[in-house]
């Protein structure tokens, strides 16, 4: 291959030969795909310098010690004879070593390949607003909250069952109960009901709605299982009952009957007034004859109903809504002395009640629960657990919203650290990447001056997890200038200078004087001006002495940035300096797009053909999705984004493939930090996580009064969040982000998943989230089936004695050899520039074929 290097140092450039480098048949270019992404070149970076190059060198490191600055060059020469530069590099002359024939060094792979490599996975920190500039502002309007309190009724007499029951001591007339609050409740902004207490006053209640129009539901468990004591054990309670009232905060008097939510009625002395259905073998039996059984009854389990023969007992509670089911109970039997012992028939005392109360609040309206009965000094032991629940929704607030090109591009620009001008590109073939916007935790929580953070795998993770996409890097674009100088001062008037070289002590400041278009330097030692100095050739021409076009001019204290043309000094803008640097573009796309290639390539002279199964690519169960999150509330079990595990049937490996993202698409990970804005608390352990949203921009008009009395319209775009996927199972409707499901995200990485085999059936095995929610028709819990034929696990090794360079790495390789047809694309080329030494691939297979 005709090749040719160019060693840079300084200002000067020199075009090397063969003989000046003893090592060039060792200089390797590498052409590698790792994890189906896009190829990635490398260089070997070690080399050994004789003759001319030796002196140059050698001389310029003594000169300056390790502030030199030299780079090497390779090109080579296309079939239409234009040169391409392959490779450059600064040399790194904290590696130079050297003896009487050979200077030794290292080439510093600046590559962005090698820069991201390096600073991939360094988490980055930016302050947002200042380093980092939001595309939009994104107006959240909150998610409908699950509120909830449970409330337990307590004794009102001082009187001990000892088996978890509290003592009531009701009245002939209704009055109020004792109900107080057990637990923590869970309670959010803009909350419309409060609750509290209740005890024995007429006014006393236990909740209270506070607005009109929110839905407000009571769910009452409430058991009595037959302990009462009182003036007699054989008193009689024909009718014990608890009601629900509501009454105007301002007429405690006038309570309004909303229901019953207990009530007991014995038809016998010894308490018993249910039905009993019988007898039965087993509680299969008795669930055959009564698979849909009336309220408060019960049946026996065993060869009778008498007490030897009983097994079991099952009854029914009283339900309002649902079918009543069998609830085991506790065996009771009397003796009244006309039976003998062990005949006695079994009894079950138990009721329950299951009630449930959908109400709608009405403002000032406060609820209670009173109890009647018509025994006389009869305490009742009752157990109870009273959950309440509500929706509420928060004030919409504001919150900073990126783009992924925008953190991309931040992300990068710190990788780089200033050496390089990095564009990012990111392929629209995903519907839902325009939609989809950024949001760091700190600005959902309101913080001041809110960071963001993240690593550029954790990007580059969210991107294939989501959306499959990966990156590819584009050519590497050489700059219009050599570089960035730094000066001190800017003046009009040169004063007299000398032409000599100025002395290397004592030298002050550098100073541009507009009207000689050129660089002095200042010596405190002697008071005189030089127009030359030890590294003057990077701001004066060495040829006409002027200022050098070719270089950007940088004043430190000012931080203003000027270029020259003509003579003319100038000021351009601090973006305009990227273009001292060289560029690239890293584009993102769709991994399907890279292994779609239309172009397809012979490889000639293939021999040494190799065929394998790569074994590490196969999974018997895949995990996707997001890392679960514990939120420490009720209706975080309402959050489908975390993991759903898969199980792919392949019995070749025990391995799981695991594809997660860092970023969070769990609405209600967002909802629960922009509650924290109206709390004084700590930090928060999502503070520094990354959420994004699906989100639609709508148009809004905004009138205003124009020139001579015109009136007209300016749009502006609002950013809101997209809920047009439809999410059924959930709390409410106010849930979003079903876009990003963990089906997606399989569907995404098909092709990537079929390379295992397709078609693929994926099994769902389980979910860290809510797996009962079903996302446009589609349930989480589904079972997949995906096809591709994109690619397989197939390799093929070979070599070749054609050792070009590839016009097109991406390109559909085609190789015949042992009476076969091989297509794949590439994953690894090694190449020699200097050297006829076969080039050695590796394919990954797409198809294979009998020759015809």
């Amino acid at each position: 291959m005709l090749a040719k290097y160019i060693l840079h140092i300084g200002v000067e450039s020199h075009e090397l030969t063969s003989e000046t480098v003893s090592n060039w048949d060792q200089v390797t270019c590498a052409f590698s795909r790792k994890d189906f992404t896009g190829v990635i070149r490398s260089f070997s970076s070690k080399f050994d310098f004789i003759g001319r190059a030796y002196d140059l060198l050698l001389n310029h490191y003594l000169t300056n010690g390790l502030a030199a600055e030299a780079t090497l060059a390779i090109y080579t020469i296309t079939d239409d004879w234009r040169w391409v530069k392959q490779f450059e590099a600064p040399l790194d002359f904290a590696s130079i070593s050297w003896d009487n024939n050979t200077l030794s060094i290292s080439a510093i792979d600046n590559s962005l390949a090698a820069l991201i490599s390096a600073g991939k996975s360094t988490k980055y920190e930016f302050a947002i607003g200042n380093e980092i500039i939001p595309d939009r502002t994104l107006t959240y309007d909150r998610v409908s909250m699950l509120n909830t309190v449970t409330h337990e009724i307590v004794s009102n007499i001082d009187v001990d069952f000892n088996d978890g029951s509290v003592a009531i001591y009701p009245s002939h007339n209704l009055v109020n109960l004792m109900v107080y609050e057990v637990g923590n409740a869970e309670t959010y902004e803009n909350n419309p009901v409060s609750f509290g207490d209740q005890n024995g006053d007429r006014d006393s209640y236990f909740l209270a709605a506070e607005k009109d129009g929110g839905k407000i539901t009571l769910d009452f468990e409430i058991i009595y299982d037959g302990k009462k004591r009182g003036m007699s054990l054989q008193e009689k309670i024909s009718n014990f009952e608890i009601h629900l009232l509501s009454f105007d905060e301002s007429d405690p008097d006038n309570k309004t009957d909303l229901g019953v939510v207990f009530k007991y009625v014995e038809d016998n002395w010894w308490g018993d007034s249910k039905e009993c259905l019988g007898c039965f073998a087993s509680l299969d039996a008795l669930k055959t004859a009564h698979p849909d059984p009336p309220h408060n009854v019960y049946a026996v389990i065993g060869k009778s109903v008498k007490r030897k023969d009983a097994e079991a007992v099952y009854y029914t509670p009283v339900v309002n809504y649902g079918k009543s089911e069998w609830v085991q109970g506790t065996i009771k039997w009397f003796n009244d002395g006309r039976v003998p012992r062990g005949d006695e028939k079994v009894y079950c005392l138990t009721t329950k009640y299951q009630c449930r109360y959908n109400i709608e609040a009405k403002a000032g309206t406060r609820y209670c629960l009173a109890s009647k009965a018509n025994a006389m000094v009869m305490a009742i032991g009752v157990k109870s657990t009273i959950k309440t629940s509500w929706l509420s929704r928060a004030n919409p607030i504001t919150i900073d919203a990126f783009r992924p090109e925008t953190i991309a591009r931040h992300l990068l620009g710190r990788i780089t650290e200033g050496k390089l001008d990095v564009s990012v590109h990111i392929a629209d073939t995903d519907a839902r990447l325009p939609k989809t916007y950024i949001l760091a935790g700190e600005s959902i929580r309101g913080i001041p001056e809110a960071k963001f953070y993240s690593s550029f795998s954790e990007f580059c993770d969210f991107m294939q997890t989501v959306f499959g996409y990966t990156y590819y890097l584009g050519e590497r674009e050489s700059s219009e200038y050599l570089g960035i100088r730094e000066f001190d001062y800017v003046y009009d008037r040169a004063p007299e200078y000398e032409t000599g070289i100025c002395p290397a002590e004592n030298m002050a400041e550098i100073t541009l004087y507009r009207d000689i278009s050129a660089f002095l330097v200042y010596n405190t030692n002697d008071g005189k001006f030089y127009s030359r100095w030890e590294g003057s050739d990077y701001y004066n021409d060495p040829q006409t002495g002027r200022a050098r076009e070719d270089v950007l001019f940088k004043q430190n204290f000012f931080g203003t940035i000027y270029r020259i043309s003509g003579g003319e000094i100038i000021i351009i803008d601090k973006d305009a300096a990227k273009s001292a640097l060289d560029h690239q573009t890293v584009y993102f796309v769709h991994r399907d797009s890279l292994f779609e290639a239309a172009e397809e390539v012979e490889i000639p002279f293939a021999k040494e053909l190799s065929y394998t199964v790569d074994s590490s690519n196969i999974y018997s169960s895949v995990e996707v999705g997001y890392d679960k999150q514990d939120y420490d509330a009720e209706c975080g079990r309402d959050e489908w984004n975390f993991s759903s595990t898969f199980s792919t049937g392949l019995t070749n490996s025990d391995k799981t493939l695991t594809l997660k993202s860092k970023y969070r698409a769990d609405c209600y990970g967002i909802e629960f930090l922009a509650q924290k804005r109206s709390k004084d608390t700590t930090d928060d352990k999502s503070d520094q996580s990354v959420f994004f949203a699906h989100c639609v921009l709508q148009e809004s008009i905004s009138e205003g009064e124009g020139t001579d009395d015109e009136t007209r319209a300016e749009e502006t775009a609002v950013l809101k969040i997209d809920r047009s996927v439809r999410i059924q199972g959930a709390l409410s409707d106010t849930v979003f982000n079903g876009e990003y499901s963990p089906y997606r995200c399989l569907m995404a990485n098909s092709a990537h998943l079929c390379a295992m085999a397709s078609p693929l059936k994926l099994r769902f095995a389980s979910s860290e989230g809510n797996s009962s929610v079903v996302i446009d028709r589609v349930a989480a819990n589904s079972d997949l089936t995906l096809k591709s034929d994109l690619l397989t696990l197939g390799q093929l090794s070979l070599s070749s004695g054609a050792i070009d360079f590839p016009a097109n790495v991406n390109a559909l390789f085609r190789v015949e050899g042992g009476g076969m047809v091989y297509r794949g694309y590439l994953m690894d080329l090694d190449l020699k520039y200097t050297r006829s030494e076969a080039a050695k691939y590796k394919l990954i297979i797409k198809d294979v074929k009998v020759c015809e």
